[in-house]
């Protein structure tokens, strides 16, 4: 029954730190309560990651351990309010990308919920490259964004141009996948076999 309690505690918000934040404060209150927390993987199933550390890298290790087989709600952010448009200059780039699908990649059979964020695009190219020609079954979600406002302004060409390409999403493989949200993002339609999407 405590494990429930706990999981409750993880589901009931849609604030990802939140759901980051419960299953330490559960297992570090008594050993009773660590013990629970530790054998309910559904505790463990949110991961964060806003940057490419050693810090956050071994703590999503540890995530994806302890939830064992559970269903996956991953959110990554990877903007930086500093900033200074130029693409090239910013602090989160492909191989940062690169080491954490390595972490990632072999756990995308549970992938669930998955959320995107980067200012530039060459990261988000990475991933998708990285995961075009594998399958999501369990993928019910993906949310995407380039959050950057100057490449949509008028006489802007695309940058960088090397990686002005179009990838299929998941090779079409995501039987459940029912809602793709996209900013910034343009992938390849037309070899795909999305069919179940419901909302885009």
């Amino acid at each position: 029954m405590l494990s429930d309690i706990f999981t409750l505690g993880t589901l009931g918000t849609d604030i990802f730190t939140d759901a980051i934040v419960f299953p330490l404060l559960t297992s570090h209150v008594c050993s009773r309560w660590r013990t629970v927390a530790f054998t309910t993987p559904r505790l463990w199933r949110t991961l964060i990651m806003t940057r490419n550390s050693t810090l956050q890298l071994s703590r999503t290790i540890f995530w994806l351990c302890r939830s064992r087989r559970s269903p996956l709600r991953i959110h990554l952010d990877f903007r930086d309010q500093n900033w200074n448009w130029d693409e090239r200059s910013h602090n989160f780039r492909y191989t940062d990308m690169e080491d954490i699908l390595r972490v990632l990649l072999p756990h995308m059979a549970r992938w669930q919920h998955l959320e995107l964020l980067c200012d530039t695009w060459e990261p988000i190219f990475t991933f998708l490259w990285h995961t075009r020609r594998r399958s999501a079954p369990l993928l019910q979600s993906i949310a995407i964004s380039r959050c950057n406002a100057y490449f949509v302004l008028p006489g802007e060409t695309f940058r960088p141009p090397a990686l002005k390409r179009h990838i299929q999403l998941f090779d079409g493989d995501a039987p459940v996948l029912r809602r793709i949200a996209l900013a910034g993002v343009h992938v390849d339609w037309t070899a795909g076999s999305l069919r179940n999407v419901t909302d885009l």
